[in-house]
């Protein structure tokens, strides 16, 4: 079988954007100090394959699509998938780009890879700009907005409602693909970041040598959180007043993702960053969990409108908290796909009892949902949650289960799943509420929903890449930004 081609951590140049820097929308074992910089050369790594990022990508590819799911309906258990995304799901994603474009810089020389880049994802982004989002966002307007929302002519000729433009509804020329954006920006500073890194590094080996994993990790995210509120405060400061406001979110998010990015290639110019990062540290998870909940309960005291200086600050210290318990929450990621995805081992089997839990948990979700009307008032919406996340935790641990059974012999299935990654998450926006619009005439119960919105987006985003993008030589170049290779002359 053929191995899965991970074009960023295969000895190849990378060959296409999505897989490119978006998703690869994950790093080996600790050593004793920091890694040389400067005039020094990270560790040898040009060959190593980093097999469980291949799963972690493919993954949060996937988890990418309940996340999206759950504004389709009520469900508080999607609400909740999505909740827990938005506190690590990005974080991880640009500290892995970061990552893979350290090396690739350091692999192909930072002009070479900015070339790849800018084509590999420029094409498929103004693509899904020009031919995706369009139609997708009035769907979402006939999907939330009823009534009021034009013909499909009417709305492509501008003839939309004032009201829409102030309705609570998610819509905007960049929905889902604002992160290549971002991530085009971050690589363009690439050689300055790594600059920069390389010089702290060599500053710091001598002088951090000695210090605990523990509180080195706490000053890595000092580092981070750091960068992440004097970003905040330029934008507020100096970006957001002279800018037009369909930009705002685009930049605001630069400068939110920059120290994870700069994070991410901190990790691959040390190896002793990278080992504190794939382990779990679980006294700092609980510790971040805690300032987070407390950040929030301080920021929730002040009105819907006030302006004090208080509430920024409080602002500012909710936005330290998020970024300490990401920077914590990651490492946990990074434990994870690293222990079960390695390819070094089979640590977690599929057993007849996965099996057996997991038609059990479908029919303790189908039982609690049929007696909800008969369950005390107080009970009734945790049980139905905790029946949900146990149904939703044994499927995870089903695809963790696969994950590593193909990871260890790369075959078929783990090849086809990081190779679609990209076009799936491309293309998923769009199958999400086309999907909803025709299910919700036939399904009342919101999870119900959700959840088939998900499993349908999946597979047809995959039968889109497969029959579709993947075999067409326009839209691999549209969609994958693939450019047609041109025939070497004969001597």
């Amino acid at each position: 079988m053929t191995p899965p081609s991970n074009a960023l951590l295969a000895g190849d140049a990378p060959s296409h954007g999505g897989a490119d820097i978006s998703y690869a929308p994950g790093p080996t074992p600790a050593v004793a100090a920091v890694a040389p910089a400067s005039k020094e050369k990270p560790p040898a790594k040009a060959k190593e394959r980093y097999v469980y990022l291949d799963a972690m990508k493919g993954l949060m590819i996937l988890w990418g699509i309940p996340v999206h799911a759950c504004v389709v309906s009520h469900s508080k258990f999607f609400k909740l998938v999505s909740d827990i995304s938005n506190c690590v799901r990005m974080e991880a994603f640009f500290m892995i780009s970061g990552f893979l474009t350290y090396m690739l810089v350091k692999r192909y020389g930072a002009g070479t890879i900015m070339r790849k880049r800018t084509v590999a994802v420029g094409l498929p982004l103004l693509s899904v700009v020009a031919l995706l989002n369009p139609f997708t966002n009035w769907l979402i307007l006939k999907y939330k907005g009823g009534a009021a929302v034009p013909g499909l002519k009417d709305f492509f000729t501008g003839q939309i409602p004032p009201e829409l433009y102030h309705a609570d509804i998610t819509w905007g020329w960049h929905l889902h693909i604002w992160f290549l954006v971002v991530l085009l920006t971050l690589a363009s500073m690439s050689g300055p970041i790594m600059t920069a890194i390389d010089r702290a590094l060599a500053w710091s080996r001598p002088r951090l040598a000695r210090l605990p994993d523990e509180v080195l990790l706490f000053l890595v995210a000092l580092v981070a959180i750091g960068c992440v509120v004097a970003a905040r405060i330029g934008y507020e400061a100096a970006v957001k007043p002279y800018t037009h406001e369909s930009f705002h979110y685009l930049l605001r998010m630069v400068g939110y993702y920059f120290g994870f990015f700069a994070l991410g290639m901190a990790m691959y110019a040390s190896p002793r960053v990278l080992g504190i990062f794939t382990r779990c540290h679980w006294i700092q998870l609980f510790v971040s969990c805690g300032l987070l909940w407390a950040a929030r309960l301080w920021k929730s005291g002040f009105a819907e409108g006030s302006h004090s200086i208080a509430k920024k600050m409080a602002e500012l210290v909710n936005l330290a908290a998020e970024a300490y318990l990401a920077v914590i929450a990651v490492a946990v990621l990074f434990t994870f796909f690293r222990r079960f995805c390695s390819g070094t081992g089979r640590t977690m089997w599929l057993s007849p009892m996965h099996w057996v839990q997991l038609v059990a948990s479908g029919v303790m979700l189908f039982a609690v949902t049929g007696l909800q009307g008969t369950l005390p008032a107080a009970l009734a919406p945790g049980l139905l949650l905790g029946a949900q996340g146990y149904f939703f935790v044994m499927v995870c641990l089903v695809i963790f289960g696969l994950f590593e059974h193909f990871s260890k012999d790369p075959g078929k299935v783990m090849h086809f799943i990081v190779e679609s990654a990209f076009c799936v998450y491309l293309f998923h926006y769009l199958v999400i509420y086309l999907c909803a619009s025709w299910l919700r005439n036939f399904i009342g119960d919101d999870f119900t929903l959700s959840f088939l919105v998900t499993l349908g987006t999946t597979a047809v985003t995959m039968l889109i890449y497969e029959y579709a993008v993947r075999r067409n030589g326009v839209l691999r170049c549209l969609f994958l930004g693939k450019l047609p290779k041109r025939e070497k002359a004969k001597a």
